[in-house]
C-alpha cells in the first residue's frame, strides 16, 4: 500500500556528517573525503539493486560522476560546522514497478533542480518490500566561471526560505506520486498533509525503519490500540444507529397499523345495521368485585341449592321462550355474566336480552336487578318521569366505569 513518508535532514559536519559519507551510502561505493582524508567504504553492503541519477539546471553536467560532486562540496566547504547539503529520503509506492518508480523519481528530482538551481543526486534502493529513494540536494547553486571551472554560489538558508523549500518538496512528491499512480491505474492516493490539517482525529504511526527505536515501537503500539478502540467504538455507534432506525421503522409501522385499523373501524361502523349504530341502551360493566364474586362461585359450593348470584326462576310473565341463546349458554355451564357477554357479542337488541334474562320491561328494572343479583348489569338511567321519592339513589354499578 502506498504511504506518504518523506524525511528531510541537513548534512552537518559538526554532527559527524559528510557529503562523501552520504554519497558512499547512497551509491554503494567507496569515496575518500578530501576534507579530512577519511575513506568511506559502503560497497557491497546493501544487498539490493541501486539506481543512481544526477539532475542539474541547464543542459550540461558539471561533474563526470556523482561521486565527484560529493567530493567537490566537501573540498569547497572549509568550516568545521559547515552544512554540506540536504538529504531527502522518501518511500516509493509499492504499486509501481521498477520502471515506473524510476520515472516518477526522475520527474520529481528534475522539478527540484529546475526550481532551486541546485545540483541533485538521486539514488533508488530497490529493496524488496521497502523500495525508497535518497536525494542529496546541495545548499549552493552550481555554475562555471569564465575559465570553465565549477564554482559554488551563495547559500540561501534563511528560516523562511528553508520552510518554503521543504513545503515544496513535500507537495511536489505527493503530486508526482499521485500522477504516477493514476497513470498506472491504481486508486490509491497519498497526501502530504498531516492528519490535523486534513481534519482527521487520528494519531499517525511513526516510521520504524530497519532498526526501529523503542520509542517508535511503543508509539506505534499505542496508535494501534487506539485505532482498534476507535474502530470498535465506531462499530458500536453504527449498531446503535441501526437499532434506532429499526425502532423508528417499527414505530412508523405501528402508526400505520393504527391508522388502517381506525379506517376499517369507520368503514365497519358506516355499514352496520341502523338499529346497531346508536349502541346499546345498557352495557355489562366488569369490576374486580364482580369478577371475584363469580369466580368464587365456580370454586366453592353454596349451602343453598342455588348458587349465590344465580337469578331465581322467572315468573310466568318474564320469559316468553325458554329455548333462547342465553339458556343454551347456561346449559353449557357458563355463568350468567359470561352468557350475557356472549349474547351481547351476537348482536341481539336490548329488549331481546331483557326478555332472555326474564326481566319485565314494564316494571322496575332496578329492583329486578337487585333481586337477581345482577350487579354487573348496567341499566340506563331512568327517565325523570319515572323517578319517585322512594327510588334509591343510583349506585356506581348503575353508571359503570368512566
Amino acid at each position: 500500500m502506498a504511504i506518504f513518508h518523506l524525511n528531510a535532514r541537513p548534512i552537518q559536519r559538526r554532527k559527524g556528517g559528510t557529503a562523501s559519507g552520504l554519497g558512499a551510502y547512497m551509491l554503494d561505493a567507496e569515496i575518500v573525503d578530501p576534507y579530512d582524508g577519511r575513506r568511506h567504504r559502503q560497497r557491497g553492503r546493501h544487498g539490493h539493486d541501486i539506481t543512481a541519477m544526477t539532475f542539474f539546471p541547464g543542459g550540461e553536467d558539471f561533474f563526470d560522476t556523482p561521486m565527484a560532486a560529493f567530493q567537490s562540496i566537501d573540498a569547497f566547504e572549509k568550516r568545521k560546522d559547515a552544512t554540506l547539503g540536504l538529504e531527502v529520503e522518501f518511500a516509493l509506492p509499492h504499486e509501481l514497478d521498477r520502471q515506473q518508480q524510476i520515472a516518477v523519481v526522475t520527474n520529481y528530482a528534475a522539478a527540484i533542480a529546475e526550481r532551486d538551481g541546485r545540483y541533485v543526486v538521486a539514488s533508488i534502493h530497490h529493496k524488496q518490500g521497502n523500495e525508497h529513494c535518497h536525494l542529496w540536494i546541495t545548499d549552493r547553486p552550481v555554475d562555471r566561471d569564465v575559465s570553465g571551472n565549477v564554482v559554488w554560489g551563495k547559500k540561501d538558508n534563511t528560516p523562511q526560505a528553508n520552510q518554503e523549500r521543504l513545503l515544496f518538496y513535500r507537495e511536489a512528491w505527493a503530486a508526482a506520486a499521485n500522477q504516477a499512480l493514476q497513470l498506472a491505474g491504481c486508486d490509491t492516493r497519498i497526501d502530504h498533509r498531516s492528519n490535523r490539517q486534513r481534519g482527521i482525529a487520528q494519531m499517525p504511526f511513526r516510521h520504524e525503519g530497519k532498526t526501529p527505536s523503542p520509542e517508535a515501537l511503543a508509539h506505534n503500539e499505542v496508535v494501534r490500540a487506539d485505532r482498534e478502540w476507535t474502530s470498535a467504538l465506531q462499530a458500536g455507534r453504527e449498531i446503535g444507529n441501526s437499532i434506532f432506525q429499526v425502532k423508528n421503522d417499527a414505530r412508523q409501522i405501528d402508526e400505520e397499523i393504527d391508522r388502517v385499523r381506525g379506517k376499517l373501524k369507520d368503514i365497519a361502523q358506516k355499514h352496520r345495521p341502523r338499529h346497531l349504530r346508536q349502541g346499546p341502551a345498557f352495557r355489562v360493566a366488569v369490576a374486580v368485585g364482580a369478577i371475584m364474586k363469580h369466580r368464587k362461585h365456580h370454586v366453592t359450593e353454596s349451602s343453598t341449592t342455588q348458587p349465590v348470584g344465580h337469578s331465581p326462576q322467572p315468573s310466568s310473565q318474564s320469559r316468553r321462550n325458554a329455548d333462547t341463546p342465553w339458556d343454551r349458554l347456561l346449559a353449557k355451564g357458563l355463568t350468567e355474566f359470561d352468557a350475557v357477554c356472549a349474547v351481547l357479542s351476537q348482536g341481539y337488541s336490548n329488549e331481546e336480552l331483557l326478555d332472555m334474562l326474564g326481566y319485565d320491561r314494564t316494571g322496575d328494572l332496578y329492583e329486578q336487578r337487585r333481586l337477581r343479583g345482577h350487579d354487573w348489569l348496567v341499566l340506563p338511567a331512568p327517565s325523570p318521569m319515572r323517578v319517585t321519592a322512594t327510588s334509591p339513589a343510583p349506585s356506581p354499578w348503575d353508571t359503570g366505569p368512566i
